[in-house]
């Protein structure tokens, strides 16, 4: 049972990041569905340590793009990113500290919903320019 689906509300219309923001699902409801179906704990800090290297290489795919471009509101987006990998590092953290399964499945859920309302909001925000200098 997947926590999330990918739709085509969630495109931004720039290739790579909407493939990095699918990926990015997945690993989601892989993390989901772990703890749901009670992995071992190893295998899932394992795959939380995945998701946050994948979600930092993609905010710095995101934020190369706005160097590349002069994105006006990088800085405000960076520290959404900043937030969001603080916000995975204290879910791996309380992980391994021992955290029921039911505590992390909400941390896991807040990081859902931040996602897409990131991706409905602040890159949906970006996209225009984006697309103005010529990236899609």
């Amino acid at each position: 049972m997947s926590l999330v689906q990918w739709s085509d509300e969630l495109t931004v219309g720039v290739a790579a990041v909407d493939d990095d923001h699918r990926k990015l699902f997945s690993l989601v409801n892989y993390l989901y569905d772990s703890m749901v179906a009670g992995r071992e704990r190893p295998v899932v800090d394992d795959f939380i340590n995945s998701l946050l290297i994948y979600t930092r290489e993609h905010f710095a795919r995101e934020e190369a793009f706005f160097e590349e471009t002069g994105y006006p509101d990088s800085f405000v987006h960076k520290k959404e990113h900043d937030d969001l990998i603080r916000q995975i590092t204290d879910v791996r953290e309380s992980f391994k500290s021992g955290a029921t399964p039911q505590k992390t499945l909400e941390m896991i859920g807040f990081l859902n919903k931040w996602l897409i309302e990131h991706i409905r909001k602040s890159d949906k925000k970006y996209a225009p320019h984006l697309h103005a200098q010529g990236i899609s």
